[in-house]
């Protein structure tokens, strides 16, 4: 026994064997026991333990495992001030530029469609009916005029205007007219095309920073203005710009009258 027990004390003390027991690194001068053989078992390590940690002593090698490593969270991400400024501030500055480009993106639609449908007719109409009313008092002119008065007045007439030029000459100038203006209305489609993409882009930023946006005011607001805008507008152009009455037909006689008599010494009667 005392062979075999020398023999146990000179094997390493491997862990978890018998012989880490009887090691001479454990100081143990005796057989072990049979009791001590089961030291190793879980029960008795987890024991073995919780005695060391209340202060008890006892003479067990044990092995300690390190301990499963917790699942903590990790700790709140630290902001810096400019971080905290752009989450105060985000929110309402977006929502806030996103109302001045939708109510901008309106008000074009409103203006393109006002311009081009109501206003440029009305523009037409008024210089067409002004210079109708010079071109009617010589047209009802000619109709009291005799055969060899009618001659008369063409021949005069030729000297100054050529119909067939004057004739390819307007074709032409309102085919370059109408030309200039349809440039004129894509490009204003244009500018409502760019301010509305503006808007859009707006919109998927808000939804990729998770940013609310308060579409309610934002829409009611906005219709809301840009309906009494249209009807102020609509208003202003029924009761002031369309009865405005711009220079009359005898007005421009007059002129054509006085022109003629500092340039060609055209008689005044007098």
């Amino acid at each position: 026994m005392d062979d075999a027990y020398t023999e146990m004390k000179e094997l390493p003390a491997l862990a978890g064997s018998i012989n880490a027991v009887v090691s001479s690194t454990n100081k143990l001068r005796r057989p072990p026991s049979l009791s001590e053989s089961f030291a190793w078992e879980p029960e008795n390590v987890s024991r073995a333990m919780k005695s060391n940690l209340s202060g008890t002593s006892i003479n067990l090698l044990v092995i300690q495992e390190s301990p499963p490593t917790a699942q903590t969270t990790p700790p709140p991400q630290q902001t810096t001030p400019h971080t905290q400024w752009i989450q105060a501030y985000e929110a309402p500055v977006l929502n806030m530029v996103m109302r001045f480009v939708f109510h901008i993106t309106l008000i074009s639609i409103f203006e393109s469609v006002f311009f081009f449908v109501y206003v440029s007719q009305l523009e037409d109409n008024g210089i067409i009916h002004t210079v109708g009313g010079f071109v009617d008092g010589i047209v009802s002119s000619c109709v009291n005029l005799t055969q060899p008065d009618q001659i008369v007045f063409n021949t005069l007439l030729g000297l100054f205007l050529n119909s067939t030029q004057a004739i390819d000459d307007g074709n032409a100038a309102e085919q370059q007219r109408s030309a200039l203006n349809t440039a004129l209305f894509n490009r204003s489609w244009i500018y409502v095309g760019s301010l509305g993409g503006l808007f859009v882009l707006l919109t998927i930023y808000a939804r990729l920073r998770h940013i609310t946006i308060h579409w309610k005011h934002l829409v009611l607001e906005n219709v809301g203005l840009v309906v009494l805008l249209a009807a102020y507008e609509y208003m202003f152009f029924s009761t002031i710009i369309f009865p405005y009455n711009p220079i009359t037909g005898d007005e421009i006689v007059r002129n054509t009258v006085y022109r003629l008599n500092s340039t060609c010494e055209f008689p005044l009667d007098q």
